[in-house]
């Protein structure tokens, strides 16, 4: 049994159905929660995706008769839920195993506990190497400027490039950060944050994270790869620093946004060292509705 649960994920917000509005795609409502829908080629027909759902409260016959209306081929569902609370959904439903869009194991961090027990916690190797890049001077800033956010957009790209992985894009990120700005005037909530860590004026890592009902998640980050810098190893600091500012701030949970199933090396090992609890989400599925173009769009997408 897991002791740290996110009741309702950010990814089922008012405000992140709204970004992915923002980005093209329309939502619909079914009871207790919402889905989108990404248009396939030339066919008029409609896959949809359900984000990190609560399956003990989701009425799948509103969910299914939804899809149906909208012209879905199927709705693949992120769960929730905790792999060791699953429910088995009733075989009435054509259900078939599938794989994740967000990350099925994740990293959570109990903020509630203070400055002071979250430190005992972590080991010796490394408070070390937090505490080396703040005795070289570092210092972490938070903000919410559009400065901070443009600073953020070109480390974060420079990682996307340096890394060779496929982040996203500025006008993804873009549309995110002023989706939620709006929602801030109108709400006077703070739901976005710049992470800034610097030496000497030279930006070594900035990320992007979100603040949503008590839980302070860590999206996007970027770091600076030249040689000078990586020796600072700045990203201990970054990560520890935020943490104590979301304690202080009232935040309840720290949530590193996901975690690979091997943990043993890059950016997963990084998030396991600071002692937080691993969870592992159910695993995802999709409801079929239309069996016959379900079959055809796997064939496809099997050899694109």
């Amino acid at each position: 049994m897991n002791d740290l649960v996110i009741h309702k994920h950010f990814l089922q917000s008012k405000l992140w159905r709204e970004v992915k509005e923002n980005l093209g795609n329309k939502t619909f409502d079914f009871q207790n929660g919402w889905f989108q829908t990404t248009k396939l080629p030339v066919l008029n027909k409609f896959v949809g995706y359900a984000p990190r759902i609560d399956i003990d409260n989701t009425n799948f016959d509103t969910l299914v008769q939804v899809a149906k209306e909208t012209n879905c081929i199927f709705v693949k569902v992120d769960p929730n839920n905790y792999h060791s609370d699953f429910r088995a959904i009733s075989h009435k439903y054509n259900i078939k195993k599938s794989k994740p869009v967000h990350l099925q194991k994740d990293i959570l961090v109990d903020l509630t506990l203070g400055e002071e027990e979250l430190w005992n916690r972590i080991k010796s190797k490394v408070k070390n190497k937090i505490n080396k890049p703040r005795n070289d001077g570092c210092q972490t800033s938070f903000g919410a400027t559009e400065e901070n956010f443009k600073e953020f957009l070109s480390l974060y790209s420079e990682t996307s490039e340096s890394k060779h992985f496929s982040g996203r894009g500025s006008n993804y990120l873009t549309t995110v950060w002023n989706t939620l700005g709006e929602f801030e005037k109108d709400d006077n909530e703070t739901y976005r944050m710049i992470v800034t860590t610097k030496l000497n004026n030279r930006t070594l890592v900035s990320s992007f994270i979100f603040l949503y009902e008590g839980v302070l998640y860590y999206t996007y980050t970027g770091s600076s790869f030249a040689a000078e810098d990586r020796k600072i190893g700045a990203s201990y600091l970054h990560v520890w620093n935020i943490f104590k500012w979301g304690s202080e701030n009232g935040l309840k949970i720290f949530d590193f946004w996901g975690v690979e199933d091997d943990m043993t090396s890059g950016f997963s090992y990084f998030k396991t060292t600071f002692e937080g609890e691993l969870i592992e989400y159910a695993n995802t599925f999709d409801i079929v509705i239309n069996p016959l173009m379900y079959n055809v769009f796997n064939l496809v997408n099997k050899f694109r």
